[in-house]
Order: structure tokens, then sequence, then C-alpha cells
């Protein structure tokens, strides 16, 4: 069985950041992603032959994205070269991909529970790989080169391209991501793009609990009457040496 990870700060005074009351995560547009560069790309091409290549072609639209992102055709996007007008037109949720032989806090990042679940403060979601959500989500490439998107050619493999690549600084991350439709998620006001979306149950194995969670996270997480387990994250398979005194 393989398993994804989705490491998450939570806050249990505010009901829509409290996860063990709504199983909600959040799906963010590119614009809030915390690398600036990431989607910075070069686009090769003359214009004029992208337009005779559109007209000749697709007319005035272009699927953004296919089915691994769960929009279908009926979701036909006006065409532009803005990448910005692009990425404006998804959000995207992040795992970390991992196959574990068994679940353990071992398993798990000291670097992701740093930088995404607040300093250790937070949550780690264990997520099912066999759920609906995983199996569509689409796995990162990561490269030190700058994206090079020839648009004269039109093909959606294109944007797949520009939509999961990532430097190579980033790769401890081994990120999958999810892209869904604006409309098919909960908005979320004055967040820039934000949204929700609510897991299923089934979808999730176990939390692991950060090691610096305060003292309502452990109590809400024993008691939210969810039937997933929920456990403290241990000791990281961090090898402590004998003294010798």
């Amino acid at each position: 069985m393989t398993y994804v990870y989705k490491y998450m700060s939570i806050d249990t005074k505010c009901d829509e950041r409290n996860f063990f009351k709504n199983l909600k995560i959040t799906y963010n547009t590119a614009k809030n992603f915390n690398d600036p560069l990431e989607f910075v790309s070069h686009i090769t091409g003359d214009e004029p032959e992208i337009n005779f290549n559109m007209s000749l072609n697709l007319g005035p639209t272009l699927p953004i994205i296919i089915e691994k992102c769960a929009i279908d055709v009926n979701h036909m996007q006006k065409f532009s070269l803005n990448v910005d007008d692009i990425l404006s037109k998804v959000r995207f949720t992040c795992f970390s991909e991992v196959n574990p032989l068994r679940i353990t806090t071992e398993n798990t990042s000291l670097l992701m529970w740093a930088h995404y679940a607040n300093s250790h403060k937070g949550i780690c979601i264990v997520l099912n790989g066999e759920s609906d959500r995983v199996k569509s989500s689409h796995s990162v490439r990561y490269s030190n080169a700058i994206q090079c998107l020839d648009f004269t050619q039109l093909k959606t493999a294109s944007h797949i391209q520009m939509l999961y690549s990532k430097h190579s600084c980033w790769s401890y991350e081994k990120e999958i991501r999810h892209a869904m439709l604006p409309e098919k998620l909960e908005q979320v006001a004055n967040t820039n793009g934000c949204c929700l979306d609510t897991l299923n149950v089934n979808e999730i194995k176990l939390i692991l609990l950060g090691i610096n969670a305060d003292h309502d996270v452990m109590r809400i997480s024993g008691s939210s009457g969810h039937s997933f387990r929920c456990e403290p994250a241990s000791h990281f398979g961090i090898v402590r040496p004998p003294i010798s005194v």
C-alpha cells in the first residue's frame, strides 16, 4: 500500500482552520505558493505563427489541463499567452509522496514539518494512495533549468509541464500535486483566491501530531469522534549513541 503525506498547520480556535472539526484542506492559487520563481517560464514561438495555429487547429479555445487535473473537455478556457492568466484558472493542493513499508514518524520529513506544519505545531495527514484524489494527482518534475514552452505546438503537455515543474532545490519535498477548478471548491473570503475541500474520512489512514503541538490540538484530536487514528510524532529515527561515563 502506498501513502502520501499532507503537512499542514491547524488552529483549534478557528473553525475554518480546525481540521479535526471539518476535515478541510486548502487549495491555493499559484500566487500563494512559497516559491516566487516556480512558474517562471520562457515562452517560445512567434506570435503570428501562434495565432495562425490557434485559428487553424483550435479556434479561440484551448483546454488548460486534462483529465489528470479533474478538468474535462467541458471546461475549455480562452487561450492566453499570459501564464498568470492560465494559472489563475486552477487551484492546487500539495502532498509528499512516500512508499513506506509501515507508517511511522521516521518516514516523515523534519524539513516538511518545519516548513508546512507550523514548525512542528501542526499535523501530518497520512492519506491512502488508492484514493481518487491521490490517483488524479501528478508528480512534480524537478529541474535547475527554466521551463521553455513552445506555444506554437499548442499541446496540452506544455501546460502539464508548466503546472508540475519546480527547481531542484525543492526535491526533498517529493511533491505530488492535485489541481481543481475553483468553482468545484469552497471559496474563502479575503485570502487571494484560497479555497477549501473536504476530505472523505475513508481517504485518511492516520493523523500524526507535531512534536510541538499544543494541549488543545492533543485534546481535540483525541475527542474528534472520527474513525481514523491520531498519534504523536516521535523520534524521527534519530539515533542517540550511548554516553560513556
